[in-house]
């Protein structure tokens, strides 16, 4: 059996009998290729386009369709025998040689249409493929992505252009795995050898970051991943890829560096600075090194930022930050851990102490040009704790810490305290403090215990003093000394104090209802109370909802209030209550460096002289004199006086001398309940009614 006109099938001549199937000029294929055992190869030839020849073809394509074979026979114009295999509207045409029967030519014709549809989904796949591959070797160069493989057998290792330029090799270079781990920086190199032996031995696959060694001034970074192809139970080929991750490196380190770092001052923070706290405990050698934890509060900062203004508050903590970092070593930890709180880790021998760091950082911070000048001077309070022990964690050393620190403000700040076991016993003993006070304030165990005030022109009762008093069912009245924990706690002393104003208005009412007269009932406000919005307005409503003027009631406030924070706002609410008719006493006076500055700042009507300077007044002749000068110019200054503290006859005599207004002690009366004060009134009023009696008389 002859071919003639011999060319390989494609999807050319396909096309061309589709193309004639669509109406265009006819050129189909009409001959067939065999190979050695008479299987069909393919098919080729041209066939004339007349009209007996299209209504032959039309009529067995018809057929064709028709047919389970998708193909049919016919006799064509001239005496040929022609086939027709139909794929849709696609037609195949083929002449027939004479040896073959009219069943083989059918077959024959329907054997060429399933291959050539073969052969045009190969096509289509094939450029595909081709297409594909041309894609992803555009995507690689444009990520910088090379490919790597290696074979097991012939230890043959392939790379990718891409790859070659990664490691700024020559293209003409030969490569081995050698060659590829002397590319690694030597600090990353043994990594990879590790990692490549696993792969190849154990199947292991690995992705890895590695370091290029490259003699380019910049870091260039890659990850690298390798994985195996196994083969009967065998690896036989090593694939993987390698990219440059230099860009993404560097954005994720950045990241990371803002993420672990303060903002302002640049030191590590809080969650980085606990972090490189427990590297170190793991890390140390305990039997030749101790490790410190040191907490550093700006004493006072908060006044300092409302007074000078942030500027200067920030210029403070970058100041701080480099006196800290100053201080220590460079392997050293220096962290912000919020507002104004700094910590610092340190080793030290084990036969030392951190004692030299905490003064080192004072002194240092004694020098610093911002700390030495603002407010006369900015100082710091230390608490630290020493670690012995690696299993020591950030949580306890930092409590340690913190009450090393609350030891060094309750000390007068300014000063370093080290963490000693009975500060964890004062600690326990503030917390149960505070729960008894939380739970006591739920079952209204609080009540106002009224002091007498004396007025000694007349002898008598000008006004009460209200006291805080817990009344507990295990251990009786308790004066604020048995829960003073509590009374430094802003949240809970401000409940207390409000507990007490309420009972003192219904009190005050009380007395006069019984057609008593009170005075002025002196209240202690918590500065928390002073610096609300709306408290003078609500106070004053209070007073009126009972019927009671604001004549009958003083304000006590000690300079610690008048130091605050928010001293505007504390200003601002006194001047309101001084312009409602609440008199403004400034109790302790004389015991603070600025009391005389707040004579002229605060709208002060009254004075109380600290029970300091009136004890044994009449045998101490320098708080004599201190008293009877605080007298003289607290009337200069149209001031009243009250002398706290007064114990004995003589000492009253003296400060009558001294032309003092009123006197307040146990001489006179102790702190008493309320029904008691009443007594006091009605014992007062029968006096002075007999006393006016006698006068008539």
């Amino acid at each position: 059996m002859l071919a003639t006109d011999a060319k390989a099938p494609n999807d050319d001549a396909w096309a061309e009998a589709l193309a004639a199937a669509a109406g265009a000029a006819f050129r189909a294929t009409a001959a067939m290729f065999f190979d050695a055992d008479d299987v069909i190869m393919g098919c080729c030839g041209a066939a004339r386009d007349d009209a007996a020849m299209r209504a032959a073809l039309q009529a067995a394509a018809a057929r064709a369709r028709a047919s389970a074979l998708g193909a049919a026979i016919f006799d064509a114009p001239q005496g040929r025998v022609m086939a027709v295999a139909a794929d849709g509207d696609a037609l195949a045409v083929l002449r027939v040689h004479s040896a073959f029967t009219r069943s083989e030519t059918t077959a024959a014709a329907a054997m060429l249409a399933a291959f050539a549809r073969v052969e045009r989904k190969i096509s289509r796949i094939d450029e595909a493929l081709n297409a594909s591959r041309r894609e992803f070797a555009l995507s690689a160069h444009l990520a910088q992505f090379g490919i790597w493989s290696y074979d097991i057998a012939s230890e043959q290792l392939t790379w990718s252009e891409e790859l070659f330029g990664l490691f700024d090799i020559d293209q003409m270079e030969q490569i081995c795995w050698e060659r590829t781990q002397n590319c690694i920086h030597p600090t990353m190199r043994q990594k990879l050898v590790d990692a490549v032996e696993r792969l190849s031995t154990k199947g292991e696959p690995f992705d890895l970051e590695l370091l290029v060694n490259s003699g380019a001034a910049n870091e260039k970074w890659i990850r690298m991943f390798g994985d195996t192809e196994w083969r009967d139970a065998q690896v036989f080929r090593t694939f993987g890829f390698a990219q440059d991750i230099t860009d993404e490196k560097m954005l994720r380190d950045d990241f990371a560096l803002l993420a672990s770092r303060d903002y302002l001052t640049e030191i590590a923070n809080r969650a980085a600075f606990t972090n490189r706290f427990q590297d170190i405990i793991n890390q140390t050698n305990f039997e030749k090194f101790g490790v410190a934890l040191f907490i550093i509060d700006v004493d006072n900062f908060k006044t300092i930022n409302d007074s000078f203004g942030h500027d200067i508050g920030d210029r403070i903590l970058r100041e701080v930050s480099e006196v800290l970092l100053s201080a220590v070593g460079a392997h050293d930890v220096v962290g912000r851990l919020g507002g104004d709180e700094f910590g610092v880790v340190t080793l030290f021998p084990s036969d030392g102490s951190a004692a030299p760091t905490a003064e080192r950082i004072r002194t240092l911070a004694r020098r610093a040009p911002t700390l030495r000048t603002v407010n006369g001077g900015v100082t710091l309070s230390i608490g630290y704790t020493e670690i012995s022990d690696v299993g020591s964690s950030f949580k306890h050393a930092l409590k340690e810490a913190d009450l090393a620190l609350y030891e060094a403000k309750r000390g007068g700040r300014d000063q370093a305290c080290k963490y000693n076991e009975a500060f964890g016993a004062a600690y326990s003993e503030r917390e149960e403090t505070l729960q008894a006070v939380d739970k006591a304030l739920r079952a209204e165990q609080f009540e106002p215990f009224y002091q007498a005030k004396i007025c000694l022109k007349t002898g008598k009762i000008a006004g009460f003093e209200a006291l805080a008093r817990w009344r507990c069912p295990d251990r009786g009245v308790l004066t604020p000394g048995a829960f003073w924990h509590a009374i430094c706690d802003p949240r809970r002393s401000t409940r207390i104090s409000e507990t007490i104003i309420e009972q003192v208005i219904e009190d005050v009412a009380r007395i006069k209802d019984l057609g008593l007269d009170p005075g002025a009932v002196a209240l202690n406000l918590t500065e928390k109370q002073l610096v609300a919005n709306h408290f003078v307005e609500d106070f004053v409503a209070c007073l009126q909802h009972a019927g009671l003027e604001p004549s009958n009631f003083e304000v006590e406030v000690t300079e610690a209030v008048l130091l605050a924070q928010n001293v505007e706002a504390i200003k601002s609410n006194l001047e309101g209550l001084a312009k409602s008719g609440v008199a403004i006493s400034f109790d302790d006076f004389g015991t603070g460096f600025a009391s005389l500055t707040h004579l002229r700042t605060f709208p002060i009507d009254i004075i109380k002289i600290d029970k300091s300077f009136v004890t044994d007044i009449e045998t101490n002749r320098e708080g004599l004199a201190i008293c009877n000068a605080l007298i003289q110019m607290a009337h200069d200054l149209n001031m009243r006086v009250v002398a706290e503290g007064v114990e004995t006859a003589r000492g009253v005599a003296v400060l009558k001398e001294c032309k003092c207004d009123y006197a307040q002690g146990y001489y006179f009366a102790r702190p008493c309940p309320i029904d008691e004060a009443i007594e006091a009134l009605r014992a007062d009023a029968a006096t002075l009614s007999a006393t006016d009696a006698e006068n008539v008389a």
